[in-house]
């Protein structure tokens, strides 16, 4: 997603990730099919074996800015789900 505005918002223009955090490097997998949304608490997470994932990219999170959008939330959104967190690289992805 480009641009962000919580008026657009909609969740079916989402797509599914797995990201995991190595040191200092980020790893976003994009899986096959995408993992259902609404899941409830007891739902158990798809297994490792059974996600086919069909693209990957890495990059080195030394030189990430971190902020969250849209600007000027309130405190009691900040990490609501429906709001995207922005990580604005600054280096090209590993690969």
């Amino acid at each position: 997603m480009v641009s962000y505005s919580p008026e657009n918002y909609h969740i079916n223009s989402t797509h599914s990730v797995f990201v995991t955090l190595e040191g200092t490097q980020l790893r976003i997998q994009r899986p096959k099919k995408n993992v259902p949304r609404r899941a409830m608490f007891n739902t158990p997470p798809p297994s490792a074996t059974s996600v086919h994932f069909v693209h990957q990219r890495i990059f080195d999170m030394t030189r990430v800015i971190v902020t969250l959008l849209p600007q000027g939330l309130i405190e009691k959104r900040l990490w609501s789900k429906k709001y995207p967190i922005r990580l604005e690289v600054q280096s090209a992805p590993m690969s």
